[in-house]
C-alpha cells in the first residue's frame, strides 16, 4: 500500500494507522495479524493489497477473528497501482469501516464484495484487444502494434474474385 495513505485517510478524520508510521515493517504476515488483534481486538481493519493473505494465513485469521479489506490487484496497469489503491481506499474507506468483525472483503474502484478465491482465467481473456478493420479482426497482444492495414478497393492491384461457395 502506498506509504502516504494513512496520514490522508488521518487528515480525512479517519482513524489509521500505517505500518510505516508504526515502525512495523518488515513484519511477518502471522505476526502482524496477531499483534493488531491485540492491540485493537474487532475494532480494527487490516487494509492490504495481498490477494492470496486470507488463504495463506486462514488459520491465523480465524483464531483472531481479524477483519481483512484486500484491495484488488486486477487493473492491468502496473505504473498505476498506486493510483488505484489509493483511489480505491478513499472510495471505500466508509464501507471498510463499517465491515462486519472477522470477514475478508475484496475491494475495487467500482464494487465491493465478499472475497473470494480467484478462478483461473481463461485464455479468451489474456487482455489482447481486436482491432477491427472492414470486417477483418485482427488480434493484437500488449506491446504489439496492429500489422499495416491492406489496400483495398479498385485501386489496390488486387484481383477481384467471385465469391466463395462454403457450402462444399
Amino acid at each position: 500500500m502506498p506509504k502516504r495513505l494513512g496520514t490522508e485517510l488521518r487528515e480525512r478524520g479517519r482513524r489509521a494507522t500505517s505500518i510505516y508510521s508504526a515502525e512495523l515493517t518488515g513484519t511477518l504476515d502471522p505476526d502482524l495479524i496477531v499483534h493488531l488483534a491485540r492491540l485493537h481486538g474487532d475494532d480494527v481493519v487490516l487494509v492490504t493489497a495481498n490477494e492470496s493473505m486470507p488463504i495463506e494465513h486462514r488459520d491465523v485469521l480465524a483464531s483472531t477473528g481479524l477483519t481483512v479489506a484486500v484491495i484488488d490487484g486486477d487493473h492491468g496497469n502496473d505504473e498505476l497501482q498506486d493510483a488505484w489503491k489509493r483511489d480505491t481506499v478513499h472510495r471505500w474507506a466508509h464501507a471498510m469501516q463499517l465491515q462486519l468483525p472477522a470477514t475478508v472483503h475484496r475491494y475495487s474502484p467500482l464494487a465491493h464484495r465478499r472475497w473470494t478465491r480467484r478462478r483461473v482465467r481463461a485464455p479468451s481473456r489474456d487482455r489482447s484487444r481486436f482491432v477491427w478493420e472492414q470486417g477483418d479482426v485482427q488480434v493484437v497482444r500488449p506491446g504489439e502494434a496492429p500489422a499495416p492495414r491492406r489496400p483495398r478497393g479498385r485501386d489496390s492491384g488486387a484481383e477481384e474474385s467471385a465469391p466463395r461457395d462454403y457450402r462444399s
